[in-house]
């Protein structure tokens, strides 16, 4: 019996942007941008390392996994390199970004 996309929904796969995504792929996509978005508004270093890295590591690792997680996610190993390198960017960005320090006091005179 085959398959279909209403029975499977994680095997339904759409393009956009050059590359086929699934929907679990998109939400991990939203996702992580979204936590970058959110360290950026804040001001956090830290977050955007932390993110950044971890999108450079889940697109090391798609880009070797690629034949795994081609089933699953409909993950071209072009894309996971393109992450790689976008994550990498994000924490170079993030290290080299001067670091600003805010003082101010009051001082009352009788």
């Amino acid at each position: 019996m085959e398959s279909t996309a209403r029975e499977r929904p994680e095997q339904a796969r759409s393009a956009s942007l050059w590359f086929s995504h699934t929907a679990l792929l998109r939400v991990i996509e939203v996702a992580l941008g979204g936590a970058l978005l959110l360290a950026g508004s804040i001001s956090s270093r830290n977050g955007a390392i932390l993110f950044g890295a971890a999108a450079a590591m889940a697109g090391f690792v798609g880009a070797v996994q690629t034949e795994f997680l081609s089933k699953s996610l409909a993950l071209e190993s072009s894309m996971a390199w393109f992450g790689c390198a976008i994550g990498a960017l994000v924490v170079v960005a993030a290290l080299l970004a001067p670091r600003t320090i805010t003082r101010s006091s009051n001082v009352r005179t009788a």
